[in-house]
């Protein structure tokens, strides 16, 4: 029953539609993993991603639902999704999407949340290879 529940949420949340992912989750059942969290973030729908959070099954990775909400923005979502983000790591491997796709709202946001010179880090080069930011 919850990967019927899963599948539904993922259809409904990168479209953004509200109500039916409030009334999916109204239901006893709990999702099983992040995707829909994911989705949402990745295709810019705040409220949604906000009453995702709220739900444990759905913010069970929330290292991929930071790193497309950094790589795709708006920074509201990153906002939102770093706010429950506890590691640094994470928040470093989201700085290296946020650079690279021009977000420099985001970098600024992550940056002090982050570790930029950590050994896997390409947030540096990504945010210098196209010269300085305007």
């Amino acid at each position: 029953m919850a990967i019927n529940l899963n599948k539904k949420l993922c259809a409904a949340a990168p479209a953004g539609h509200l109500k039916t992912v409030a009334g999916l989750l109204a239901s006893s059942m709990t999702p099983l993993n992040s995707n829909s969290l994911i989705a949402a973030a990745s295709n810019g729908h705040f409220d949604v991603v906000k009453l995702l959070l709220q739900v444990p099954g759905c913010a069970s990775d929330i290292s991929w639902a930071l790193q497309f909400a950094a790589a795709n923005g708006p920074l509201e979502i990153a906002k939102i999704v770093l706010s429950v983000s506890g590691s640094k790591a994470v928040v470093s491997a989201a700085l290296q999407y946020a650079a690279q796709n021009d977000h420099q709202d985001i970098v600024k946001l992550l940056l002090p949340a982050s570790d930029p010179k950590a050994d896997d880090s390409r947030a540096l080069r990504y945010a210098a290879q196209d010269g300085p930011w305007k």
